[in-house]
């Protein structure tokens, strides 16, 4: 099977089938990704283990992985060592890049990397409106002065008004 139907790459023609076929395997692509993903969860346990704080690492895992990858292609790392392309290469290849990604899972490269993965974005959100209006009211009412020493707001609203009035000596 050719990757251009795993990555979607290609249409259906270039590959060398009908067009039908594009729909055909999309959909059963599909299929297969939902029945795989519900194996995947299954396997997932209900109760704390060992490796639950590598679970709640995955993203560190999933987003720094690719610089290993790049990195090992722009070392030219299979061609400088081309045993890695024998069987006995491929699969140390394996257990050193599972052990690789398990480390990347770790707390403390979670902890180095939070600035890139995981930044604060308190700037981008606004405050919450109604959070704000509360602590405007709270704040006016311990300002407020006791009974029988304030002024009605219509008061004070003509007395600014008084106030900053230019008067106009022809009216």
């Amino acid at each position: 099977m050719k990757l251009g139907w795993f990555y979607h790459s290609s249409a259906a023609q270039q590959i060398g089938a009908p067009w039908w076929a594009g729909v055909v395997m999309t959909f059963a692509l599909f299929g297969c990704s939902l029945v795989l993903t519900a194996c995947f969860l299954a396997w997932v346990p209900g109760r704390t283990m060992w490796f639950t704080v590598l679970g709640a690492g995955t993203l560190g895992g999933y987003l720094l992985h690719g610089f290993l990858v790049k990195g090992a292609g722009y070392a030219d790392l299979f061609e400088t060592y081309p045993w890695l392309s024998t069987p006995l290469g491929e699969i140390s290849l394996t257990i050193a890049t599972a052990a690789a990604v398990t480390l990347l899972c770790t707390p403390p490269v979670l902890r180095i990397f939070r600035w890139a993965m995981e930044p604060r974005m308190n700037w981008a959100f606004r405050s919450d409106p109604v959070k704000n209006a509360r602590h405007r009211e709270s704040s006016s009412m311990a300002r407020r002065p006791e009974p029988g020493h304030e002024k009605t707001a219509a008061a004070s609203c003509k007395d600014s008004n008084a106030a900053t009035r230019h008067t106009d000596p022809e009216r």
